[in-house]
């Protein structure tokens, strides 16, 4: 139970008496909430001081569309940049998958929700789909040497041993492709075209570069 005081359109609690499921309880709870509104009914508001009304003035202006959250890219930024990424040219919407990535991982659908909401960027799945094929045509080269040479810095410069691995990942669709093909398909799938993912990591389990091939290779 909690009394609640509206200033603006920004509702502050003044006091927590505390909570219960049970139907008794509650009502000794409301009881005491109540004694404790008619002890404040008369008096001024809480937070009736210029700096408090000033804040809520300005806070109360502000719409959910123009709040960004900057505390991500104040320290996480800090160590994408350290990493080498920002040396390889790439534009902004990089970094902004990267950090969501960390974040907010799921879909592409909630990236596009997640950059929205907390970034105030308004793009589409498609946009996204077509610039990760964008990185892989142009900057795929570049962004792992930058990971290579950062994990080579971590290990002492030296990269004595990596382990490399191969998975299928199907698509729910019968038609083939020039890429995905129908083949041995490690999810039981063997009806789905494919295609096969190769990853290199070190010792650490940290990726170091991966490639596409053909699913009946």
């Amino acid at each position: 139970m909690q009394i609640i005081e509206k200033v603006g359109r920004i509702n502050k609690v003044v006091k927590t008496l505390g909570s219960s499921f049970d139907e008794s309880e509650l009502d000794i709870l409301e009881r005491q909430a109540r004694l404790e509104i008619d002890k404040l009914q008369g008096q001024a508001s809480l937070f009736s001081n210029q700096r408090d009304n000033s804040l809520t003035s300005i806070l109360s202006a502000v719409s959910n569309n123009e709040v960004e959250l900057v505390g991500p890219d104040r320290i996480l930024g800090k160590i994408y940049e350290s990493i080498g990424y920002g040396s390889i040219g790439i534009d902004g919407l990089f970094k902004d998958l990267v950090m969501s990535r960390l974040l907010y991982p799921g879909s592409k659908l909630k990236t596009i929700d997640y950059l929205a909401r907390y970034k105030n960027r308004e793009t589409s799945v498609y946009t996204i789909y077509h610039y990760r094929d964008k990185i892989h045509k142009e900057f795929i080269d570049k962004v792992e040497e930058v990971n290579f040479g950062h994990f080579k810095q971590i290990l002492g410069g030296q990269v004595g041993i990596v382990f490399y691995d191969m998975t299928t990942l199907y698509f729910e669709t019968p038609d083939e492709d020039d890429l995905c093909k129908i083949g041995y398909s490690k999810d039981g799938k063997h009806q789905h075209p494919q295609i096969k993912l190769g990853l290199l990591v070190e010792p650490e389990g940290y990726p170091l570069g991966y490639d596409i091939f053909e699913g009946n290779n």
